[in-house]
């Protein structure tokens, strides 16, 4: 097996570990919500601490550059396994906040680091097919921990869940810090096919117009970001259990991994942009199906499966658009990143007041509106006349 398929498939690996700390709390969120006494806004907060300090992860894309990614992607889990850990210690809620900001900071490098490795390891016309191997990678974590953690906690209760995980994923970064390692920018030497470095890396970042415009869509888009408050929401609309609420979000998870995978392939060879619109479209929609909607729990599991290849079908061609707007530099998915940070601001708490005053279905509803926006905002790059946006 090629040295580039290894490490793209160990890095795949990391980045499910790092999904699954990452959506540790939200199939969670009922118990915790009754277990602090807390309202459904002073949830959300819990996104908006992990979006404020998550801005950071376009700049972290500097200091990717100067100190290499292995030794961040390490440090930035590391600091992650210990968050995640001490979310089981928390005595009240505003100490676990204080956590979940540890975790955020911790987390800010590993994106802008391990995308960086990748792009380093693809030729230029499989760019978004290597982001689509890391990106389902990152998806198969959530579906995984989001049914594994639910069912845990039915069992052992949410902090000894919690204490569990960690260990789990010490041993796969162990494995990541052995097998990968970092590439050093080489274009004086002709580029192989699977390991290379992409010509791409030579380029120097800027911040142009179409990286902004971009920028601005995918925050606006993360306004109305509903997946954390997917199992929320089938708790509280459709009744269901919280075990079996992890369940149907994570066939919603595992499937968006799938379509992601075929993203990939399709955004190497059609319009990026139109693909992004398109999804964002389809995203609203089911939005509103799955908000007025009474669905038998086969019908329910359907719709959430589309709501899945919506959101995640695009996603390869959303990165691989951050990296060409960013003058095609591989930097350019970090601010990727912070667009959906800057959304998740006030998308958390926001939506969590929606659902206390409202009801969810009625929250799900109002937030529909979001996609078809962003995605008139994202249609104004295919009016910008620059090289940087061609697809």
């Amino acid at each position: 097996m090629k040295r580039g398929t290894i490490d793209i498939g160990v890095l795949a690996l990391l980045h499910s570990v790092q999904h699954v700390y990452l959506n540790a709390l939200p199939p969670l969120y009922f118990l915790l919500r009754a277990e602090f006494n807390i309202s459904t806004l002073q949830i959300g907060l819990i996104g908006s601490v992990l979006g404020v300090i998550s801005i950071l992860q376009g700049p972290a894309g500097y200091l990717v550059e100067r100190m290499g990614g292995k030794r961040l992607a390490v440090l930035s889990m590391l600091t992650c396994s210990a968050a995640v850990f001490l979310y089981s210690l928390a005595p009240s809620f505003e100490v676990l906040l204080v956590i979940i900001a540890m975790f955020a900071l911790g987390q800010v490098t590993f994106h802008p680091a391990t995308y960086a490795m990748v792009v380093q390891r693809a030729s230029e016309g499989r760019r978004a097919k290597y982001i689509s191997y890391h990106q389902v990678g990152g998806f198969a974590g959530s579906a995984i921990g989001t049914v594994v953690i639910a069912y845990f906690a039915s069992i052992y209760g949410w902090r000894s869940t919690l204490q569990i995980i960690p260990v789990v994923g010490l041993s796969i970064i162990l494995v990541f810090w052995k097998l990968v390692k970092d590439q050093a920018p080489n274009t004086k030497q002709p580029a192989l096919r699977d390991v290379n470095t992409n010509p791409a890396d030579s380029k120097k970042f800027s911040v142009t117009t179409p990286l902004l415009i971009l920028i601005f869509g995918i925050a606006i888009f993360s306004v109305g970001n509903l997946l954390r408050y997917v199992p929320l929401f089938l708790s509280d609309a459709y009744g269901e259990s919280v075990v079996w609420a992890g369940v149907l979000t994570s066939i919603m998870y595992a499937v968006g991994s799938t379509s992601s995978l075929v993203g990939g392939v399709v955004s190497d060879r059609f319009d990026k942009v139109t693909i992004m619109v398109g999804s964002l479209i389809v995203s609203g929609l089911v939005t509103i199906l799955l908000a007025v909607g009474q669905f038998s729990s086969i019908l329910l599991l359907l719709v959430l499966v589309l709501y899945g290849v919506a959101r995640y079908f695009p996603v390869p061609a959303q990165h691989a658009l951050s990296s060409i707007a960013a003058s095609g530099h591989p930097q350019g998915i970090g601010f990727s990143y912070t667009g959906i940070a800057l959304g998740q601001i006030f998308s958390a708490p926001l939506i969590g007041y929606f659902i206390d005053i409202l009801g969810a279905r009625s929250a799900f509803l109002v937030c529909s509106v979001f996609p078809f926006i962003a995605g008139a905002i994202v249609l104004v790059l295919k009016k910008v006349k620059a090289p940087t946006i061609a697809t």
